[in-house]
């Protein structure tokens, strides 16, 4: 490993507050179990450790632990798939500017702020599209000289990205029993407000989490309510950003709340 390389593992650490460890040429941790590595688990922000770690015999690539360790998250598009290729194409319009990385492969690694629950997944999303977060790491193609294609700032996740992460198509809508509400719909009427006192005071990290949920549940007692969807959806939209703020993307969290209230439609809780 050359000092330059050292230098810009310290510098990315100091600057970025990004963990690192050194990888050899096949992108695997340099330091084998044999000689005490443990893989990603070792990326730190400590510049003598940094030093001492990129010293080994192996050490020829950054690595850079992903997930709550350095705060973001990477959306991993291997464009040599057509599959890849045509869902980029497609979701481009969608997927809001964020930090960039070529691979050596030829695809990108697009960064995004750590969301709770974002893992490591393998074409969960589609052909040649993975996930690295909590437990995960990437080469940072940047320092071996790959481009940068965008150098924006690390953007959230869209939400229907996440969404498309954190839940699979059911084959077949579940069937749930009509739970009993008076004939007036005031007991549906004191879940919902109770979901958005519950929802305005979500506290940081777990508001995209509790949005969702809180969609869910109206769009099931829509009906025992009578509420409509638009009525519902400005009520989830106002509770979010009470909790959030300016901090809140309105179009992420519009999208969450379409398809909460959609999902929650599928098994209505009615009235008796």
């Amino acid at each position: 490993m050359t000092a330059d390389v050292v230098q810009i593992a310290q510098n990315v650490a100091r600057n970025a507050g990004w963990q690192v460890f050194p990888c050899a040429e096949n992108k695997a941790p340099a330091i084998g179990k044999a000689d005490g590595g443990r893989g990603c688990l070792d990326a730190t922000t400590d510049p003598a450790l940094i030093a001492r770690m990129f010293s080994h015999r192996n050490a020829v690539l950054i690595g850079v632990a992903t997930g709550e360790r350095s705060g973001f998250d990477v959306l991993d598009v291997d464009v040599k798939h057509a599959a890849a290729r045509a869902w980029m194409i497609a979701a481009q319009s969608k997927i809001p500017p964020t930090r960039t990385y070529q691979t050596r492969s030829g695809g990108f690694h697009l960064l995004f702020r750590h969301a709770e629950g974002v893992h490591n997944t393998e074409s969960q999303i589609g052909k040649g599209i993975d996930t690295r977060g909590s437990g995960g790491y990437i080469v940072l193609w940047f320092s071996a000289g790959y481009l940068c294609t965008d150098h924006s700032s690390v953007a959230e996740w869209p939400g229907w990205l996440l969404e498309s992460l954190f839940y699979k198509p059911e084959p077949e809508p579940i069937t749930r029993s009509a739970r009993p509400f008076t004939s007036d719909g005031s007991s549906a009427q004191r879940i919902i407000s109770g979901t958005l006192r519950k929802l305005a005071g979500a506290p940081d990290g777990r508001r995209h989490k509790s949005l969702r949920a809180a969609s869910c549940t109206l769009g099931g007692l829509l009906d025992a309510a009578g509420m409509s969807r638009a009525t519902a959806a400005d009520l989830l939209l106002d509770a979010i950003l009470q909790a959030g703020g300016e901090r809140v993307d309105r179009t992420n969290a519009k999208g969450t709340i379409d398809w909460g209230l959609a999902k929650g439609a599928l098994s209505p809780l009615g009235a008796t």
